[in-house]
């Protein structure tokens, strides 16, 4: 039966073993059930009671955002979260008297430099040069740490 014994050799399996297929991610880590000390977001309720984090870029871009509104660029209601209640207001008085001018430029402040001063764990106090169209601004800002986010409580500008 020379037809059947070709069947079974090429129904044999060989002894070469079959080439691993290629991946394009990393292989899946095992899962621990229960991970007791990992970090917790900042936005999330309930984050621990340790350092807040960095408020350097923060500083920049309320300082920016700033800017663009006295500018007429950027509406005052963005800035509503990051500011308190007294800064906000100062702010809108600017801006009210600013843009009474007419409209400027729409191009956008750019920051130059900035530097951050932690006076404590839950304050700080944040130094940011901003180039505005034909001129350049300061803008001291003070940051504290409230209820898991950071704030303006004091803004000076140039």
């Amino acid at each position: 039966m020379p037809g059947r014994a070709r069947d079974l050799a090429i129904a044999a399996p060989t002894s070469a073993p079959a080439p691993e297929p290629l991946a394009a991610t990393a292989p899946p880590r095992a899962r621990s059930e229960s991970v007791p000390n990992a970090p917790v977001p900042a936005h999330m309720p309930g984050r621990s009671a340790g350092r807040p984090s960095d408020p350097t870029a923060l500083a920049c871009s309320i300082a920016q955002a700033v800017v663009e509104a006295l500018r007429g660029v950027r509406p005052l209601a963005q800035l509503t979260r990051w500011l308190a209640p007294e800064v906000h207001s100062a702010v809108a008085t600017r801006c009210s008297v600013t843009l009474a001018s007419g409209p400027g430029s729409t191009r956008p402040a750019r920051v130059r430099r900035a530097r951050v001063h932690r006076v404590d764990d839950h304050a700080a106090e944040a130094t940011v040069v901003i180039e505005d169209l034909d001129r350049v601004r300061a803008a001291a800002l003070r940051l504290e740490h409230i209820r898991g986010a950071w704030r303006v409580t004091a803004l000076v500008l140039g």
